[in-house]
């Protein structure tokens, strides 16, 4: 209510907050997230925990659908659609990428599709999965070994608990 405009809020399932560093590593991911700013990213503008544990992100709210129900309705897109509609989720993507943010869950449901004036506009949702590259390795609560993702989009690094990057989400977008 503070910001004064419709927002979405994402609850996290509260059994996850019990693990230790959960939270921890919530919150400097919510905070990694929350810094990207981008027409083609969503906007998030509050993070934190509830009394009762449960963890949550205040975002912008968007009026659309995302790119998966869009194919599973209509079908393949025309490639001039597709190049446009992938276009502008690769401009997001690349404004993670400069601010040292790989995504690591790229996938259709992660693409929304709204209507702006009569023209798709895109944004890259769901950074609850983002690395952030410039912290030191003895710091990343997220180790090496440990699988966060979508399979069906996964570049192999990842699937084996590897080492991601940029090309990683590279990898996924290309699947997407």
């Amino acid at each position: 209510t503070s910001v004064k405009r419709p927002v979405a809020v994402k609850t996290l399932h509260p059994a996850l907050a019990t693990a230790p560093t959960f939270f921890e590593r919530f919150r400097r991911e919510a905070e990694i997230a929350s810094r990207l700013r981008h027409p083609n990213v969503i906007t998030i503008f509050d993070f934190g925990r509830a009394e009762d544990g449960t963890c949550y992100y205040v975002m912008e709210l968007l009026q659309g659908e995302s790119l998966k129900q869009i194919v599973k309705r209509e079908g393949p897109m025309s490639l001039r659609r597709a190049v446009r509609v992938i276009g502008q989720a690769c401009l997001g993507l690349a404004h993670a990428h400069n601010q040292g943010c790989v995504h690591r869950d790229l996938k259709p449901h992660n693409i929304m599709v709204q209507h702006i004036d009569g023209q798709e506009f895109i944004k890259v949702l769901d950074f609850g999965l983002v690395k952030a590259l410039e912290q030191d390795e003895d710091e990343q609560l997220t180790s090496t070994g440990q699988v966060l993702g979508t399979p069906q989009y996964m570049a192999p690094e990842q699937a084996r608990g590897e080492a991601v990057d940029q090309r990683s989400d590279l990898y996924s977008m290309a699947g997407v």
